[in-house]
């Protein structure tokens, strides 16, 4: 896009030698139109400029999300091994608080991770 930039300025240089020596409707419109062309071309680059900023920013919030999942992906494995296994029945108080003990400590050592 940027590469046509200097066809406009070779337009705005040939437009400016035709119109040296004229003073017409037509130098007059010429003029107006180049102007109209100078004025798009900055709207379209600046408008270039914005995307290409919010793809630069959507590019580096992708990778972040990226490197998080992986980082992630580990504890994941562990608690879906850990929820899938199957606890085993207590007989008694006792046994269920020793189960509770266990399941916190894995909880916080996955915490951990």
């Amino acid at each position: 896009m940027y590469e046509n930039h200097i066809t406009l300025e070779n337009l705005e240089k040939d437009a400016k030698g035709l119109s040296q020596n004229f003073r017409s409707r037509e130098t007059a419109a010429l003029k107006s139109k180049l102007a109209t062309v100078r004025r798009q071309w900055e709207a379209l680059c600046a408008r270039a400029k914005d995307h290409s900023s919010s793809l630069t920013s959507n590019v580096a919030h992708w990778q972040m999300y990226q490197n998080l999942a992986q980082e992630l992906m580990p504890w994941i494995v562990k608690a879906e091994k850990y929820c899938a296994t199957e606890l085993p029945k207590c007989s008694s108080l006792e046994e269920a608080k020793e189960l509770y003990e266990l399941h916190q400590v894995s909880l916080v050592y996955a915490d951990l991770l």
